[in-house]
């Protein structure tokens, strides 16, 4: 279940609680004819935003708060200021006017192909700052925040969303009690998304230290974005998402994609693995034309860890019985946790991000290499983990160098006879990619 665009730190797009797969032509087309998109001096494709990210070393500051705080991977959260993918507008699938930051910010500009950002974080006191609002009034309904709300319809029924207006999120709200919202368990898991007031909501953000309180709302950890409104994201604050880093060595893929099998030969141009190398598991997106991690928005009770786990088996396990029912998550869920490093967790450099609402992900580097008794739970899971297909809101998925994608910022992808390279990766899944790899260097070791 989607509920939300991954980061994301790029992985993941927000949907009704029933499985939703866009076309991103259609998506393109309609965003092509939108016409907050025109003359947006923040309108840059994904591919765009990654190009700059990578240019500008956007994501050195944050990546370095991370490694010194040790096992706890925590963001200082201020340190995004610069993010450019929180300055993207216009862009499909979320129609995002022009920000304006305000005019004593050293304020974004695109002049040709530089683009510069302001260098400092900007907070929201200045009475002269007066961005935009944005509502998602003209949003497509998968999307659209206003026809999902809580307040109409129950989380089983699709109702992802806060209220539109921010204000009746209070205990004095009558209307806003007596809703969907207030619902105390959704199957069977205690609703901690929409019930909470906004002092709760800063108390559980993963940057709660940096989140600021304005006339009584929730403010962007990082400073202005330039844009108010809840945009496309379904809460008014933080966003939680939890992104699986699968990682394993070239010699575990050999021993399970055998030669001239047909993954290999459709997906890897029969090309046998780096015995020695890792690989990390990616996907190509269907609402973006983005590669990205298989991550996605936490649903009601969980965990940063366990929706890591179900978006994993959901967006790249498709073809197998992973996953398909409780039982079946359970032991991807021990599987998978008993390998798992948190290696970051904070703020998602996101296009989706306003003053009012953004991303936060919980990142884990997940080590699958090895193998277990033939026929045993253990391998039977590790196979289909890396045999599986992609599901839900992927196109395809491929396992690629770890070192191409955290080093070198791109990766050769194989698909119709042709290998393509490809900018890796939507929004901040760069930076949580960086870290994984920095976390796979010490654990073997290497400085």
């Amino acid at each position: 279940m989607i509920e939300a665009c991954r980061l994301v730190l790029l992985a993941s797009c927000i949907v009704t609680a029933a499985s939703v797969r866009v076309d991103i032509n259609t998506i393109k087309l309609e965003a092509a004819n939108h016409s907050s998109t025109a003359g947006t001096p923040f309108s840059m494709t994904t591919a765009e935003c990654v190009s700059v990210a990578l240019e500008k070393k956007s994501y050195e500051a944050i990546i370095a708060s991370v490694l010194a705080s040790g096992a706890q991977a925590q963001a200082d959260c201020s340190m995004l200021v610069s993010g450019p993918c929180s300055l993207v507008g216009g862009g499909p699938p979320y129609f995002y006017p022009p920000r304006n930051l305000g005019d004593d910010a050293i304020k974004g500009a695109v002049m040709g192909n530089d683009v510069t950002f302001f260098a400092k974080r900007l907070d929201f006191t200045d009475d002269s700052y007066a961005p935009p609002s944005h509502d998602c009034a003209k949003c497509p309904a998968a999307f659209n925040p206003l026809q999902h709300s809580c307040m109409d319809m129950s989380f089983a029924d699709g109702g992802w969303a806060d209220p539109a207006d921010q204000s009746m999120i209070s205990a004095g709200d009558a209307n806003w009690m007596a809703s969907y919202c207030q619902i105390l368990e959704i199957g069977g898991s205690q609703n901690d998304k929409h019930r909470w007031l906004p002092e709760q909501r800063k108390e559980m953000s993963w940057c709660s230290d940096q989140v600021q309180m304005v006339g009584g709302y929730l403010k962007n950890p990082a400073g202005r974005t330039g844009l108010t409104g809840r945009g496309s994201l379904g809460l008014w604050g933080p966003n939680k998402a939890g992104d699986p880093i699968i990682v394993v060595d070239g010699a575990t893929l050999n021993s399970v994609i055998l030669p001239d099998s047909e993954i290999l030969q459709v997906d890897y141009n029969n090309q046998p693995f780096n015995p020695t190398e890792k690989y990390v598991r990616l996907i190509k997106r269907t609402d973006v034309d983005a590669v990205a991690i298989p991550g996605g928005m936490i649903d009601p009770g969980e965990s940063g860890l366990k929706a890591a786990i179900r978006e994993f088996a959901e967006e790249a396990m498709e073809g197998s019985t992973a996953g398909s029912s409780t039982g079946a998550l359970a032991e991807l869920t021990a599987f998978f946790s008993g390998r798992a490093t948190l290696v970051y967790q904070g703020l998602v450099d996101d296009p989706r991000n306003t003053d009012d609402a953004w991303m936060e992900t919980q990142a884990y580097k997940i080590e699958i290499s090895g193998s277990g008794a033939a026929g045993s739970l253990e391998q039977r899971i590790r196979d289909k983990a890396i045999t599986g297909r992609a599901g839900d809101d992927a196109e395809s998925v491929r396992w690629l160098s770890l070192a191409d994608a955290a080093v070198v910022g791109s990766v050769d992808w194989f698909a119709d006879g042709e290998t393509k390279e490809l900018e890796c990766c939507y929004a901040s899944h760069f930076a949580l990619i960086r870290l994984a790899y920095a976390a796979d260097k010490r654990e073997r070791g290497d400085p």
